[in-house]
């Protein structure tokens, strides 16, 4: 049996195209990435026709935003 990062990775190799994208965070139905080749952080869902959207600029600000995200909803 292939470990859960494997998986995730085979499965979104079969649709991300270029090899510098890391998926960082699985929400179900998108992915949250990280581009190596620029540090930005973008999300990308296979459901849906938009491509990659980038969010964040740096995993700084994705790192805080899930912090103040989880203090909010604590």
């Amino acid at each position: 049996m292939l470990p859960h990062n494997k998986i995730i990775k085979t499965t979104v190799k079969k649709f991300l195209e270029p090899e510098n994208f890391l998926v960082i965070e699985d929400c179900d139905e998108f992915y949250h990435c990280l581009d190596t080749s620029n540090g930005k952080i973008a999300s990308w869902s296979q459901y849906d026709n938009d491509g990659v959207i980038y969010r964040f600029d740096n995993f700084y600000d994705f790192f805080r935003d899930n912090l103040e995200n989880a203090i909010e909803n604590f």
